[in-house]
């Protein structure tokens, strides 16, 4: 496994393959190999899964809505927390987005 050099480090912001936004790294084993990052449910991830890194403090971060939420091929609806993602419905042939909306509704 490829190591992550020295610029990477907690609080460094990273782009994960697949997501959208820059998330920031919790987290960084003692070999370089593997960090955590936040949002992610505690998911380790290698160098190539990063797509670009920064320690700038203007990017843009997530989370898109897509981020916040995931929908399994079952229609579950789960919204992604820093520890585990939580089941809050099923779609019943909505739209994720569509979901989210009637969710926020709710009282």
């Amino acid at each position: 496994m490829k190591k992550f050099n020295a610029a990477v480090k907690v609080g460094t912001k990273v782009r994960v393959e697949g997501e959208y936004g820059y998330r920031v790294v919790k987290s960084l084993n003692t070999s370089r190999t593997l960090i955590e990052v936040q949002g992610l449910a505690d998911i380790s991830h290698q160098q190539g899964h990063i797509l670009n890194y920064t320690n700038r403090a203007n990017v843009e971060m997530y989370p898109a809505l897509e981020d916040l939420y995931v929908a399994d091929a079952y229609g579950s609806v789960y919204e992604r927390k820093d520890d585990a993602n939580y089941f809050i419905g099923k779609l019943n042939n909505q739209s994720l987005k569509q979901f989210i909306e009637d969710y926020a509704a709710q009282p």
